[in-house]
């Protein structure tokens, strides 16, 4: 089950996963060797990686070299023929499906010993049987299955340290999103590490700082790329649902790590001391030092980017351009400061980060710190 709800982890894109809404789509080994790799790096899901690997692989095809037999061809195979399921389902635009449900099992069926184990497509007359089978798959009764069964995996007590390939996942996730905005996420944590740095924040604010910009804009994930990467001026109503990314992160990052702060520092990213920010048009003493640093090195990573609307900005114009944000009390005045102590340093995290936060460890040091623990929920 785990597997099957990750399986399409290496697709961020709607358009590419539109490419993939196709019943024999051409090109889907790409996507399974990204979501294969993102896997390789969180000690926690790795047992699923060879899953998402092969989920496309079809039964005649047989296991390559690198896919072992048995059992992780059946279940990869089992996979795939859920997701090409699904597929029909889309297609169809409509859930439940009772009136056309012979006709999509008999689809199925008829690539059997082909595309999908015989064993599988049994399996799957069997269980399609009962109308429970299709109701179940209504939006609101699927969610409840989906949280019972989630309900009765453990939450897991994890230090920063375990959480950062995690976090990293998500990260390359979100980034990947839009050509634009590669690397993005990696770019603020790697920023907002330097400045707590060079602010001597404790290490535990440091690890916080540092995972809050790995997950600040999980919530583009809900944007439509049409959105995202739009070359021009945002309309009044697109430019609303370009701001709602934020609150959606609060809520996806809270579903993962209750009230911890860290949910807060990552939601913050847009607010502004002088209040006209967003989601919550928070000032002041309302700000933590957590979620000014997140914000500033959201600006300047974000202007050492190419955009869609503008190439990348050169860092004499962002020095500018973050003094002016400061003066007008959008940014930190004390934080956009460190920016100007060593320049280049700051560029070199917006550009380069993975020299500041890799994969392997998530940060330079591999130091546990337990003032940083929390739970995670399933």
């Amino acid at each position: 089950m785990l597997a099957a709800l990750i399986h399409d982890c290496g697709v961020s894109s709607a358009n590419r996963f539109t490419d993939l809404v196709a019943f024999e789509c051409t090109e889907p080994d790409d996507h399974c060797i990204v979501g294969n790799a993102y896997l390789q790096g969180v000690p926690m899901l790795t047992r699923y990686a060879d899953l998402v690997r092969h989920h496309h692989l079809t039964w005649y095809e047989g296991p390559p070299e690198d896919c072992a037999p048995g059992w992780t061809r059946l279940a990869a195979n089992l996979i795939y023929l859920a997701d090409r399921l699904d597929v029909l389902l889309t297609v169809t635009g409509a859930r439940p499906v009772i009136q056309e449900a012979e006709g999509l099992v008999a689809i199925l069926s008829g690539h059997a010993g082909t595309l999908f184990a015989p064993a599988h497509i049994d399996a799957l007359r069997l269980a399609t049987r009962d109308d429970t089978f299709w109701t179940g798959l209504a939006r609101e009764p699927l969610q409840a299955w989906l949280d019972e069964e989630l309900s009765h995996i453990p939450d897991t007590a994890m230090s920063a340290r375990d959480l950062f390939p995690v976090a990293h996942l998500f990260a390359r996730i979100v980034d990947a999103k839009s050509t634009f905005t590669a690397q993005h996420s990696l770019g603020v944590a790697a920023l907002g590490q330097y400045l707590a740095e060079a602010l001597n924040l404790s290490t535990g604010q440091r690890d916080g700082i540092t995972l809050a910009g790995l997950l600040h804009d999980i919530g583009k994930l809900g944007i439509p790329d049409d959105i995202l990467d739009k070359p021009t001026a945002l309309t009044a109503v697109e430019w609303r649902t370009m701001q709602t990314h934020a609150s959606m992160t609060e809520q996806l990052v809270g579903t993962m790590l209750g009230d911890h702060p860290i949910v807060s520092w990552a939601a913050a990213h847009h607010e502004t001391p002088c209040g006209d920010g967003y989601p919550l048009g928070l000032s002041g003493e309302q700000l933590s030092i957590e979620m000014r640093i997140i914000a500033a090195a959201d600006v300047f990573q974000a202007l050492a980017q190419e955009r869609p609307y503008r190439p990348a900005v050169p860092l004499e114009r962002i020095l500018d351009q973050m003094s002016v944000l400061a003066a007008a009390n959008r940014l930190d005045a004390r934080v956009v400061s460190i920016f100007q102590r060593d320049p280049l340093a700051a560029w070199e995290c917006a550009v380069n980060p993975m020299v500041r936060v890799t994969p392997a460890t998530g940060c330079r040091s591999t130091e546990r710190r337990p003032e940083m623990a929390m739970t995670v929920s399933a």
